[in-house]
């Protein structure tokens, strides 16, 4: 008897091994990702030039979110993100800054959560006062959209409904180059604007 109780706490020992070690892996994988900082011209289906899978889906705020909405009007910023990963954690401050610096610049972001549950966003997201839309992916459908595998995970869609980048992690660098990207890509959709109206169309 003394000896099944003990294969049986053995046993038990290297299945919460096994899984503690697969869980460690993952978040090792997400980590690296966050401090590596790597930008990438594609991920999964989605590369940089290539047009935008759409999806429609509702904010926090119960406000329907149709990407192909958004066509020659706004830029949009997408960031696949969720409450347990670190390297999220610290990006979204600073998407936070983006969205005050840009939302009046004809920019939308975007904030994919993936996998959990809406009540528990809506109580991270309210007590970090983020002022950007939200959106709970609870069922990862969008996510699997746009080839997610890591997060945090950054895809710019510019206002012809192409991928301008793809963009894994968060790095220093991070928010310097998106802010330099969304300078570039509001000032070339005031030209276009400019001179459709110019041109009477």
């Amino acid at each position: 008897m003394k000896l099944n109780r003990q294969n049986t706490f053995r046993a038990a020992g290297g299945i919460l091994f096994v899984l503690a070690s697969a869980m460690i892996h993952y978040q090792v994988k997400v980590e690296m990702a966050g401090h590596r900082g790597s930008a990438s011209d594609r991920r999964g289906d989605v590369r940089a030039g290539s047009e935008s899978p759409d999806f429609s889906a509702v904010d926090l705020q119960g406000r329907s979110v149709v990407l192909a909405d958004f066509r020659e009007r706004k830029v949009v910023v997408l960031e696949f993100w969720a409450t347990w990963c670190g390297p999220c954690l610290r990006a979204l401050p600073a998407l936070q800054e983006l969205h005050e610096e840009f939302q009046d610049r004809g920019v939308e972001i975007v904030a994919v959560n993936l996998g959990e549950d809406p009540a528990l966003v809506r109580e991270f997201v309210e007590r970090n006062a983020y002022a950007f839309r939200v959106v709970a992916d609870r069922e990862r459908t969008i996510g699997k959209r746009f080839g997610v595998s890591a997060i945090p995970l950054t895809v710019v869609v510019d206002t012809a409904g192409r991928v301008k980048s793809v963009y894994s992690g968060f790095g220093s660098t991070h928010k310097a180059r998106l802010q330099k990207m969304l300078e570039r890509l509001t000032k070339e959709s005031v030209s276009t604007e400019s001179a459709a109206a110019e041109a009477g169309i």
